[in-house]
């Protein structure tokens, strides 16, 4: 199954948003707005055959941070969402993901994502971040506009230095090896969407 790639959102500077290493105890991979993203749930996403998700780009990112930048989106995205109009409804949420799978199924999808290594109860929130992006991109289509929404939204996100660090100008975590970082790409076969290389977690 092949998935067009999803168009970046536009760079744009940092504004009003927080960098921060995660400071909290450990057993917390992120923390978007107080909400903690904690090692346990991101584990429970990753089976022991994981391997680094390779990107269209030639890139390769390792299984943890991969899922970590997913989650860390859809909160993210969330808080975009709700500054830049209403909260998608159900039937949003529907055409949207009729428009990133593309005549191809849910199924079909999570087929890709366990065969990365990944558990297969990963595939709702994978397919939440896109169906979310694609309603962001319906409203956010400028530079200013996304500038204007993040200081709106107000969003601060920490990411364990395990895994990286926030990167807002592509809305996704950074590796510590700044090369790989690619948002979204094409999902073709068994590819996923990637990002950087493998680590001890594994992480950067």
């Amino acid at each position: 199954m092949k998935i067009r790639a999803l168009a970046v959102l536009p760079v744009v500077a940092a504004a009003g948003i927080g960098l921060s290493a995660c400071d909290s105890k450990v057993g917390t991979a992120a923390v978007v707005n107080g909400d903690k993203i904690s090692e346990r749930s991101l584990n429970g996403y990753v089976t022991p055959n994981a391997a680094p998700i390779q990107g269209s780009d030639g890139s390769s990112t390792p299984a943890r941070q991969f899922v970590l930048a997913a989650l860390v989106r859809n909160a993210v995205f969330q808080r975009l969402l709700s500054v830049t109009g209403p909260v998608p409804s159900a039937a949003d949420l529907t055409a949207a993901k009729a428009k990133v799978l593309q005549g191809g199924s849910e199924a079909q999808l999570s087929h890709s994502i366990t065969t990365s290594g990944l558990d297969a109860s990963f595939t709702g929130e994978y397919l939440r971040q896109l169906e979310y992006l694609t309603i962001l991109q319906t409203r956010v289509t400028t530079d200013a506009q996304l500038t204007e929404a993040q200081k709106k939204a107000a969003v601060a996100v920490s990411i364990s230095p395990r895994y990286g660090s926030w990167d807002p100008s592509k809305l996704t975590v950074a590796a510590l090896n700044k090369k790989q970082l690619s948002p979204l790409v094409t999902i073709d076969g068994s590819s996923l969407p990637g990002d950087a290389s493998p680590s001890p977690s594994p992480s950067q």
